[in-house]
């Protein structure tokens, strides 16, 4: 007889302790759906940001339940975040420079709504870090606020490890070129170029072939000449979306040929062609991977070497020649 009475008390005993599991478990937890690209699967890290700000467990939390959405295009990222409410649905639109900028901004979105939706999960307010300091101050309309086409799309301020994310990209291009004073004449040319960036900082290899431009004597004796060329230029290039402006220095080196026409003995001098240059552009980024530019600059020559045809002069290089470009870069 006792040993049935303690047997009746150890089954009340477990049949309390599920009850009050089953009591403290929520029916409906609150659900995190996650759309991103490859390198920015960082959900279980906005879960652990969401429970560090809430002080809950995010499984034991009903509610709101969340939709995030992350894209890249260009030099930026965008976070779509859906909060669905018993009550209502919202919908926020974050910016920024990097994936973790983004998320960690809609992590604090996230603590924010879920405070909201149950009031007293923590009394205190939540531990702020350095990164998410400027996500609060960025942040788009209350969870309340209802969705519309005119929503702000806010832009978080970045933070210190976004600002340490640079990393290394390159590009090539081609443009048509123009110098005007190199030669006897405006010459057109065409370029072909090649680049690695890092930051705000490139460095740019060209290669230029100039049209030959002619000199022609008062008796009909003529000259003419070609230029080909080779450039090293280190470039400051400010990120940009849409447009940008940049800056450039570097040097030049190449060959300057002519050849003569109507002299006793004709035949071809060359002359190495060094220079200084310097360079300023502004820049259109169509996409992530293509970008159209605009260049004007000068070439400035260390030496300056004189033809001749027949002891008589028919050509020397000005001491600064003017060049302008257009041209189209495809980035990686």
């Amino acid at each position: 007889m006792v040993q049935g009475r303690r047997k009746a008390r150890c089954s009340c005993a477990a049949a309390a302790g599920v009850a009050l599991f089953a009591a403290s478990t929520p029916v409906h937890a609150a659900k995190l759906a996650w759309s991103s690209p490859r390198d920015c699967e960082r959900a279980d890290v906005v879960e652990a940001r969401i429970e560090e700000l809430t002080g809950r467990d995010f499984a034991l939390v009903e509610q709101p339940n969340f939709d995030v959405s992350v894209v890249h295009g260009g030099e930026d990222w965008q976070l779509t975040l859906v909060t669905e409410t018993a009550e209502d649905t919202s919908r926020r639109e974050l910016r920024g420079r990097s994936c973790g900028e983004v998320t960690d901004a809609a992590a604090v979105a996230m603590a924010m709504a879920i405070r909201a939706a149950v009031p007293d999960a923590v009394e205190s307010d939540p531990p702020t870090s350095a990164a998410a300091e400027p996500a609060k101050a960025a942040m788009a309309p209350p969870a309340g606020a209802s969705s519309a086409k005119g929503e702000a799309k806010d832009k978080p301020q970045p933070s210190q490890s976004s600002k340490s994310a640079a990393r290394l990209r390159g590009s090539v291009g081609i443009a048509a070129v123009l110098d005007t004073a190199a030669l006897p004449g405006p010459a057109p040319g065409v370029e072909l170029r090649g680049a690695a960036r890092w930051g705000w900082l490139r460095a740019e290899l060209q290669g230029a072939a100039f049209a030959p431009s002619t000199a022609t004597l008062a008796d009909g004796r003529s000259g003419t000449f070609s230029l080909l060329s080779g450039a090293l230029l280190g470039c400051i290039e400010p990120s940009a979306t849409t447009v940008g402006v940049f800056g450039c220095a570097g040097f030049e080196l190449g060959r300057l040929a002519g050849e003569g026409h109507g002299v006793s003995n004709p035949e071809v001098g060359t002359a190495l062609w060094s220079a200084a240059r310097l360079e300023l552009g502004a820049g259109l980024n169509v996409n992530s991977s293509l970008k159209l530019d605009a260049r004007v600059g000068v070439a400035a020559p260390f030496s300056r070497k004189q033809f001749v045809l027949d002891g008589e002069p028919v050509h020397e290089p000005a001491a600064l020649s003017v060049r302008a470009a257009l041209g189209i870069d495809f980035l990686w």
